[in-house]
């Protein structure tokens, strides 16, 4: 499991449990000021009411007639009372009056009460002695409570009853649930939103790192690769550092390669100057000698080529960017390539052949773009047998150019197809069965990068290879 998706599951459960903890006691705070919000005035309620029945009371017996009549009139407003949400059409308080021995005198709701004993009720009970009476009872039939908050009828200083003031908590609960379910929604909007910007932090934290990562697996597995944009700072200094191991590694290996390259390449040609050197310091006839010198031209020819193409190869790979912004026309840069190997196309019966329009045309670096047709017209002919038709095709398919070099050789052998643009990779030539540097089709392919291209081979048909240099176009 990756870190970040580690991190983000740590961060969810750690913010699902305290936005649940959290969710679950701002409903209980919310349900208990609820609960008090409702008992505070019903407090004010019974020591109102206790008061009048009081003011009634002055012969010593308890009046509460009054009570009664403004209860019954208070059970029907004359117009609704619309508290936000809430239509309230009638009071729905209820009063019990009891005597100083907690028995019950009047109750405004049930009348068949009236004799019973509520000293034992806390509303009631507490009350008489002089305490804050109240309690809560549940309703058996419906669950729902109901609030009691007593108040002491006292006459000229004398406690003679209690007068306990009951309301039901069916209005109130429709505020709790509201509310709570306010809470509920609020607390998993502000989960959702936490939790979705810590996993966009997170994935914006880790994402330079997972580049980070594919780029260092890239050059582990020497895959051609860019350093990724990463931000300023740390990480970013760790990419930089990375990119230097990496150019460091490469250079150290290029050299290695480099000088192998060139130890096992000029061995055979130094070997024959030297041996034809020695032959050479000797009294030999007129007509050797000459044939000994045309081989010293011609293996310092070969040496001299090598290094020219190491020298191109390390100059292209060395290379950030060039001006590929040069319009070339291709029938010009076919007919320059022309002269230049006509020597080998007359040698060999090879006709180059031309597949485009003449007035065809494609933007790039003229030398660089010229190299690499000419690496490519010079393997095929390499590879086309005497007397074939090499094809130079040039087109324009959406963003790329193309140029194409087809011969009708033998052919690219299926296993040799990954490698074929590989440094230092060769096929034995037909002919001869010798192997060149392997640098000339390596070329192409730098060439081909340095033109945010690339270059391929395919097969065409049974018979033949088309060799193609893919370049992007600018306009």
């Amino acid at each position: 499991m990756k870190i970040w998706v580690r991190i983000a599951l740590a961060i969810l459960i750690l913010f699902g449990v305290a936005f649940s903890y959290f969710t679950k006691v701002e409903m209980e705070e919310t349900k208990r000021r609820y609960r008090e919000a409702t008992e505070e005035p019903l407090v004010d309620v019974a020591h109102i009411l206790a008061g009048i029945v009081a003011a009634n009371s002055i012969s010593g017996a308890i009046n509460y007639k009054s009570i009664g009549e403004s209860l019954a009139s208070a059970r029907q407003f004359q117009a609704p009372a619309q508290i936000y949400e809430l239509s309230k059409s009638g009071s729905d308080i209820e009063v019990t009056v009891t005597n100083e021995y907690g028995v019950v005198l009047f109750d405004s709701a049930q009348p068949s009460n009236i004799g019973a004993d509520y000293s034992r009720w806390n509303d009631i009970f507490l009350t008489l002695r002089g305490e804050y009476g109240a309690r809560s009872s549940i309703d058996p039939v419906t669950g729902i409570s109901t609030l009691h908050v007593a108040a002491p009828i006292q006459v000229l200083g004398k406690r003679i009853g209690a007068l306990s003031v009951r309301k039901s908590n069916k209005n109130t609960n429709r505020f709790i649930f509201a509310t709570q379910k306010n809470i509920k929604q609020l607390g998993l909007l502000l989960f959702a939103i936490i939790a979705l910007t810590s996993i966009l932090i997170l994935y914006w934290v880790t994402r330079p790192i997972t580049c980070l990562t594919e780029y260092v697996r890239k050059v582990r597995d020497q895959q051609p690769t860019i350093l990724p944009k990463l931000p300023q700072g740390e990480i970013g200094d760790l990419g930089i550092a990375f990119e230097e191991l990496r150019e460091a590694l490469e250079g150290r290996k290029y050299i290695e390669r480099y000088v192998t390259t060139l130890t096992h390449e000029l061995k055979s040609p130094i070997t024959a100057i030297r041996g034809a050197l020695e032959i050479l310091s000797d009294d030999i006839p007129h007509d050797k000698k000459a044939l000994f010198l045309s081989n010293i031209e011609r293996e310092v020819i070969r040496i001299q080529g090598l290094v020219e193409k190491l020298l191109a190869l390390s100059s292209l790979q060395n290379r950030r960017d060039v001006d590929t912004n040069e319009i070339i026309n291709v029938k010009d840069l076919v007919t320059q390539i022309k002269d230049t190997l006509a020597l080998q196309l007359v040698t060999k019966n090879v006709t180059l052949k031309n597949g485009f329009n003449d007035s065809a045309s494609i933007q790039g670096n003229n030398f660089w773009i010229r190299e690499a047709l000419l690496n490519l017209v010079q393997n095929a002919i390499d590879f086309t047998p005497s007397g074939s038709i090499i094809t130079i095709h040039a087109q324009k398919i959406e963003d790329h150019y193309q140029l194409c070099v087809e011969d009708q050789g033998e052919g690219v052998p299926e296993w040799a197809m990954a490698k074929i643009f590989n440094q230092f990779f060769s096929l034995p030539r037909p002919e001869s069965g010798k192997r060149s540097s392997g640098l000339g089709l390596s070329i192409v392919s730098e060439v081909a990068k340095l033109h945010h291209g690339r270059a391929r081979i395919e097969k065409v048909g049974g018979r033949g290879t088309r060799a193609i240099l893919e370049i992007e176009a600018r306009v």
